[in-house]
C-alpha cells in the first residue's frame, strides 16, 4: 500500500524520495558549476532568456555606468555602481540557468 510523501515521515518510500531528491539537487547544482566553469553556448543561452527581462531604468543604469567607465575610468564609485549592476544581472542568470539544470536533469530522470 503507498502513501502520500511526507516529509520526515520515516518510512522506506519517503526515505527513498528524499534520498532522490537530493540526488536531483546535487546533480542539478554540478550542472550549473560545470556550465559556469566553461559553458559560454548554455550561459549565451540563458543571457538570451533573461535579455530584456528587466525594467527600462536598469538598462539605462548599465548604459550610464559603463559611459562613467569609458569616461572616467574604474574609480571606487564606477566600479561599485558596475559591480551593483552586475549582482542584479548574474541572479538572473543563475536562476535561469538553474532552470535549465532542473528541466535537464528532469528529462535525463524520465528516460
Amino acid at each position: 500500500m503507498s502513501h502520500a510523501y511526507h516529509h520526515m515521515c520515516g518510512c522506506a518510500a519517503c526515505c527513498r524520495h528524499e534520498r532522490n531528491e537530493e540526488r536531483r539537487e546535487e546533480s542539478i547544482d554540478a550542472l550549473v558549476a560545470d556550465w559556469n566553469r566553461g559553458d559560454d553556448a548554455k550561459r549565451r543561452e540563458a543571457e538570451e532568456w533573461t535579455a530584456g527581462s528587466f525594467e527600462g531604468e536598469h538598462y539605462s543604469e548599465v548604459t550610464l555606468a559603463l559611459d562613467e567607465l569609458h569616461r572616467l575610468g574604474a574609480t571606487p564609485a564606477v566600479i561599485e555602481k558596475l559591480h551593483r549592476l552586475a549582482k542584479v544581472e548574474s541572479a538572473a542568470l543563475q536562476e535561469k540557468l538553474r532552470e535549465m539544470a532542473e528541466a535537464e536533469i528532469d528529462r535525463g530522470m524520465a528516460a
